[in-house]
């Protein structure tokens, strides 16, 4: 029997996946940003954007047990 609330599950899952993918883009996308243009703030931007990335791991790995 077709369940419409697996499908909404699954839609939640590949929109978190998305999203996960987009932080990995901003680490990336930071370091370039750091490796061309020299600041003096560059720890914080770095922490900051990996801070990101491991909260979207944190609420992937949540969605996967509440869901």
């Amino acid at each position: 029997m077709f369940d419409l609330w697996i499908l909404v599950k699954l839609a939640f899952l590949f929109v978190i996946i998305l999203y996960l993918v987009f932080a990995g883009v901003v680490v990336r996308q930071v370091y370039l940003m750091i490796t061309t243009i020299q600041t003096g703030f560059d720890f914080p931007i770095k922490a900051l954007s990996w801070l990101h990335l491991f909260l979207a791991v944190g609420v992937l790995l949540l969605a996967i047990i509440v869901l």
